[in-house]
């Protein structure tokens, strides 16, 4: 068979002698295959935004959680400095009730003279900040996993009694969407020694 090269300016090809005009397209066999291979190319990729998205949000979700606790830990800290010392009691700070994982004081407001009692409140999932001056109660995180409140001497043994502490620990820990859990310990050095 010759084979001879069409000369027409539109369309440089080679036909076959004797074939004429030779049909032009794809078998069955060759569309399946690619058909095969762009699917397994779509697959793939797909499975590869799949796992970013996740990772992405995954990590959102910790930097959230995250900044939860900081700014949950920063409120804490500022509000226990301002225990104010019992006026019946000089000694003794204003502690109405303390325990393991709620605490209730009283502190002075920045005038000097109003007194505001101040309670923190863990209930799980939410950890609760509550003023009788104006009255209200917010919710600081609604992520709590658990708060652990120990009252320390200056020493940096435990005390029960309202004379002798000058460090609260807080154990705070919380926990995001995907079951993480996040701990941070702070020692609050209590401010109004005497």
């Amino acid at each position: 068979m010759q084979r001879r090269l069409n000369m027409n300016p539109l369309s440089l090809t080679l036909s076959r002698e004797g074939r004429g005009n030779a049909q032009r397209g794809f078998t069955l066999v060759e569309m399946v295959m690619v058909t095969l291979v762009v699917g397994m190319l779509v697959i793939t990729l797909g499975v590869m935004l799949n796992t970013g998205v996740r990772a992405f949000d995954e990590g959102r979700k910790a930097v959230d959680t995250l900044s939860s606790l900081r700014l949950t830990t920063e409120r804490l800290t500022r509000e226990l400095r301002t225990v104010r010392r019992n006026p019946a009691i000089p000694a003794d700070f204003d502690f109405l009730a303390k325990n393991a994982t709620n605490v209730q004081f009283r502190r002075f407001e920045n005038d000097g003279t109003t007194v505001t009692t101040v309670t923190i409140t863990a209930t799980p999932p939410n950890l609760t900040l509550a003023y009788n001056t104006p009255a209200g109660s917010y919710i600081l995180t609604n992520q709590l996993g658990s708060l652990a409140l120990s009252y320390l001497r200056a020493d940096g043994t435990v005390t029960t009694s309202n004379t002798d502490v000058a460090f609260v620990v807080m154990d705070l820990n919380l926990t995001d969407s995907n079951g993480n859990n996040y701990p941070q310990r702070t020692r609050v050095a209590l401010r109004n020694r005497q």
